[in-house]
């Protein structure tokens, strides 16, 4: 190393030439790297899916998902299975081990689905599986007009050509059908004609053939032979001649057929207008800004060739995005500027150019890095980068300013540079080892946890080798070129004599001094620790609120729309009162409190989107127009002033008459949460009685209803719609009949059945068959069952009805069936933990009836960040030690240095006292970066004095360590400042990190200064 650092300080246009060609690279970087909000947090997932028209969830579970799930029990790899079973279709989400890759297991998965095939229904389609993609959301487009089959057609173009774009992940449609062709069979009319329904079936599914019939090769006239596609008009399929039982009899005499564009699935409206929705989502790869460029940029000249169609972006991700980025760029530029002028003031300007100039570099190599590993640039990581400038600006200080003492002192520029740098190798190296042992263990936390804060580590990891490289490597040639001997700096003589006063008070009273310390220190850690409130993630605003409205299963598709229609109305008369943007309502979707959506009829999910809130602090006021070039200082754009927790208030308060009035059975109302928990209160109920599971469910929720402070309280229980079963009585068996001949001859009848198909120059044409009086249940009962002999006879004479109500859902968790009730908690008045003490004895009632309850949510991570916590920390403080005593052989000297790391703890603790926030954890993850920082100028001072023999040497070495100590700890603070002090957006989510660090670190200074060398005078004993 020594060898290196001498030839890049002898080789100064090398040195030169690779800084610009290290701008040219972090430039280019910087406009390729991907750029998100926040990383995408997502474990390796395989998702199995599989649907059955007409089966309810426990059918489905009991012949389809449960054969699935015991047969991937078998395939090695899988951590957990997930199964979500609705009317009609399922999903199983595979989790798998950390060192597994989906597309490893994927075959695997598919060959088990394979083996199980054979027991599955003959008319089932195979389930499907594939591997989870990760996507994030880019763009939301809607379109509206006059004409919806133009509407229909426009939005498929669209999307189509909208995929052509690198990177765009999967395209959403809300509001969109498939052409089909529905034949309503009129019942009257086939026991009028006498029409045996079965074969009528059958001969609707002969009157069209899609397929190639023949192929003449014949000399010279090559000939393919195919049936006629002009079947998409109804004169095709009413004068269709059909023979039913020697009767020939024309379609158009049976049955009434219909060719549209059902909207059966939802019904989308933005801001009151029916519209197609397009959700463009992007992958991991994707500069979501640039894309959103290019993306709107093809809009405009789309728009151009439909000017009949209002096509409008009613959501952009890009610009919260830049927002955010601009406002924490702004942030890490003022860190700097406040950086440079404290050392400009502290030590002399000259120094502090060496150093300020060194920082960019610092995060030019950073980004560099970053790039070409393939991370992405999130909110996290430009927080990350923030909370580092003071941290990585130590290293270029120290080393500065032992070049100055060397030029000070009288040698030589060349020898001054050369000496002061390789002398301060061995404990920047060492400092710079621990800080990323401490925050290196991070990336032991697994899971959703793991994914989201994994990102911290690694650009502290990053930028502080970044940090090395510049101190060691370039800055030695700033400082050669710029720094003079003797330099004008600020007089630290009446410090180094006030300091000394102390150091011989302490000195003398060491170990009264010591003593007290070791005593009250602990306490007061302990009874601040124990008294303060927990939550996992502070609140965030958001720009969107989302509303979820469920009614009883007897409201259809239409009927839902039109009581959605009464809420939009009266949200958009409250537009500006509520700062709303924009509206958009999907008709037939319902998202609950979990955040798990399905597709039901009875149900309207409404997102406001808010206006741009307007931050009102002199960062973003005054310094973001000037250092994003904007000079928007008005911010024009930005008009609202109420925060989105205040506004979901009001919505509450303005929708209440509305869900009395309808009989609203189910209703969520949420903003954007950060990070991984969804709710802050998850019960998992589980039990085989499914009475009892009901029963615990209604007792849980008053008892968490009695809990002032916990709101939004839900559950995932709600009863499914009645299921008629039927048995065979003796006059049916007496007939000959069979369960498998009574439901082959009603089900193209009552099921909307799919019986042949047509083609259309998009694809395929479903060509469905249905009763006419389909949902009558009268109908159903009276239906005229054709025998073998050509004879009718009453369905309800030749079967008995059981009727049963299951639940509409089924949720599974390693195959074991799972209710759950969830809450969320308002922070204000209680947090999760301290409700879950409140409820805990209504728990152990519950399991004493018989029912198991597992605890989800908050609880859950939080019982996870416990242990993965303390086994990092552990990891962390054992990786510090073997350092600390590669550099101080001595388990003495080691032991003072690490000593500091718990009694710093204090500070972290009594910053969210003073800045009013609860522990988070956050603020734990700074706590454990804190072990890393907080003794680095420990290191800095031992490395100083580990060698004295007498109390003079001691006090005159031990004072010269309070200028670096001082100047590198406030540089530090000041990086934190702009986050700890003013935090605005995302930014809010390290706030707590950075409070645990930098009051931490305010605090360490105080015990690096104090504390350390009073210890060292106990263990080391000096002469007088």
């Amino acid at each position: 190393m020594k060898r290196l650092i001498h030839f890049f300080l002898d080789n100064a246009r090398l040195n030169y030439t690779i800084l610009i060609f290290l701008i040219f690279m972090g430039i280019s970087s910087y406009i390729k790297i991907p750029k998100e909000v926040f990383p995408i947090v997502a474990e390796n997932q395989i998702v199995v899916r599989g649907s059955y028209v007409g089966a309810n969830a426990a059918s489905l579970n009991s012949f389809a998902v449960t054969e699935i799930e015991n047969e991937l029990e078998s395939v090695v790899g899988i951590k957990e299975i997930e199964s979500t079973i609705r009317s009609g279709s399922f999903s199983i989400v595979l989790y798998l081990e950390d060192s597994y890759e989906p597309n490893d297991l994927i075959n695997d998965v598919k060959d088990a689905i394979s083996v199980v095939r054979s027991s599955l229904p003959s008319d089932m389609d195979e389930p499907t599986a594939s591997v989870v993609k990760r996507t994030m959301s880019l763009l939301t487009i809607a379109l509206t007009g006059d004409y919806e089959k133009e509407l229909l057609d426009i939005s498929k173009d669209l999307k189509t050509e909208i995929f052509k774009f690198n990177h765009i992940n999967e395209i959403q449609i809300s509001g969109d059908s498939d052409l089909q062709i529905d034949i309503y069979l009129d019942e009257e009319k086939l026991n009028a004609y006498g029409i045996n329904s079965k074969s009528l079936i059958s001969q609707i599914q002969n009157l069209s053939y899609i397929y190639p019939v023949a192929s003449i090769e014949q000399k010279g006239n090559y000939v393919y032979v195919n049936t006629t596609d002009k079947k998409l008009v109804d004169n095709f399929w009413e004068n269709s001649l059909i023979e039913v039982d020697s009767k020939k009899l024309y379609l158009s005499d049976l049955a009434t057929i219909k060719i549209h564009y059902p909207k059966e699935d939802t019904i989308a409206r933005v801001n009151g207008k029916s519209s197609i929705t397009l959700n463009i989502y992007k992958d991991e790869q994707a500069n979501v800004i640039e894309l959103s460029k290019e993306v709107q940029k093809y809009l405009q000249e789309f728009k151009k060739n439909h000017k009949n169609i209002n096509i409008e972006v009613i959501h952009d991700d890009a610009k919260p995005i830049k927002e955010r980025l601009n406002t924490v760029i702004s942030n890490i530029s003022f860190g700097l500027v406040l950086v440079g002028l404290s050392m400009f003031v502290l030590i002399s300007p000259r120094i502090s150019v060496v150093v300020v100039l060194g920082i960019p570099f610092s995060f030019i190599i950073g980004v560099i890095t970053f790039y070409y590993a393939g991370y992405s640039l999130s909110m996290l990581s430009l927080l990350a980068v923030l909370i580092m400038i003071g941290i990585i600006v130590d290293d270029a200080i120290v080393v500065s300013e032992n070049i100055q003492r060397y030029l000070d002192e009288g040698k030589s520029i060349k020898d001054a540079v050369y000496k002061g740098t390789i002398e301060m190798l061995p404990p920047v190296l060492v400092a710079s080892l621990t800080t990323v042992f401490a925050f290196l263990p991070m990336l032991y936390l697994s899971g959703r946890l793991g994914s989201f804060i994994s990102i911290i580590p690694i650009v502290v990891s990053i930028l502080i080798v970044a940090s090395l490289i510049e101190s060691f490597l370039f800055l030695p040639i700033h400082a050669k070129h710029m720094l003079k001997p003797k330099e004008k700096m600020l007089n630290w003589a009446p410090v180094y004599k006030f300091y000394e006063k102390i150091l011989h008070l302490l000195i003398h009273n060491k170990f009264i001094f010591i003593g007290t310390f070791v005593i009250v220190v602990p306490l007061a850690t302990f009874f601040m620790a124990t008294s303060m409130r927990f939550q996992f993630f502070p609140n965030m605003d958001s720009d969107r609120i989302t509303l979820s409205v469920k009614f009883d299963e007897s409201k259809s598709l239409e009927d839902s729309s039109q009581i959605a229609k009464s809420f939009e109305k009266l949200l958009l008369d409250n537009k500006k009162e509520l700062n709303l943007k924009t509206l958009q309502n999907r008709v037939g979707l319902f998202s609950s409190l979990s955040g798990d959506s399905e597709s039901i009829e009875n149900a309207f999910t409404m997102s406001l989107m808010l206006e741009d809130f307007k931050e009102n602090n002199w960062i973003q006021n005054y310094l973001q127009p000037i250092f994003t070039f904007s000079f928007d200082f008005e911010q024009k754009e930005k008009t609202r002033i109420k925060k989105s927790f205040e506004i979901q208030k009001e919505v509450q308060t303005l929708i209440e008459p509305l869900l009395k009035k309808f009989d609203v059975t189910d209703k969520t109302l949420t903003t954007t949460r950060i990070g991984i928990v969804r709710t802050d209160l998850e019960f998992k109920i589980s039990s085989k009685d499914s009475n009892l599971i009901q029963e615990s469910i209604l007792k849980l929720k008053e008892e968490l209803a009695k809990i002032d402070g916990v709101v939004d309280i839900s559950d995932n229980a709600e009863l499914g719609k009645y299921e008629y079963k039927y048995k065979i009585n003796n006059y049916g068996e007496s007939l000959g009949l069979t369960e498998s001949y009574i439901a082959n001859a009603l089900n193209s009848y009552f099921m909307e059945r799919d019986q042949t198909k047509a083609v259309s120059i998009d694809g395929l044409v479903d060509v469905k068959t249905q009763l006419l009086t389909k949902d009558n249940l009268d109908s159903f009962k009276n239906f005229q069952l054709p025998l073998e002999d050509g004879r009718f006879v009453e369905l309800s004479k030749v079967i008995d009805f059981t009727i049963t109500k299951d639940f509409e859902t089924l949720e599974k968790e390693n195959s074991k069936i799972i209710k759950t009730v969830y809450a969320n908690v308002e922070l204000e008045k209680i947090t999760s933990s301290e409700a879950l003490v409140k409820i805990k004895p209504a728990l152990t009632e519950l399991e004493k009836s018989g029912v198991e309850i597992i605890l989800g949510g908050e609880f859950e991570q939080n019982e996870q960040l416990k242990d993965e916590l303390s086994i990092a920390v552990m990891i962390s403080i054992f990786l510090i030690f073997i350092v600390l005593l590669i550099n101080f052989p001595s388990f003495r000297i080691s032991f003072i240095i690490i000593s500091v790391i718990p009694f710093s703890l204090i500070g972290a603790l009594l910053g969210h006292l003073v800045m009013g926030l609860n522990i988070m954890m956050p603020s734990l993850i700074g706590m454990l970066g804190l072990a890393g920082v907080v003794i680095n100028d420990g290191i800095i001072m031992l490395d100083f004095i580990k060698n004295t023999k007498t109390k003079e040497e001691f006090y005159s070495r031990a004072k010269l360590r309070i200028r670096p100590i001082l100047i590198t700890s406030i540089t530090t603070l000041l990086g934190l400042s702009t986050l700890i002090f003013y935090p605005s957006g995302q930014g809010v989510v390290l706030q707590p990190l950075a409070i645990s660090l930098g009051f931490g670190l305010l605090w360490g200074t105080i015990l690096n200064l104090i504390y350390l060398p009073a210890l060292y005078a106990v263990l080391f004993k000096l002469k007088d």
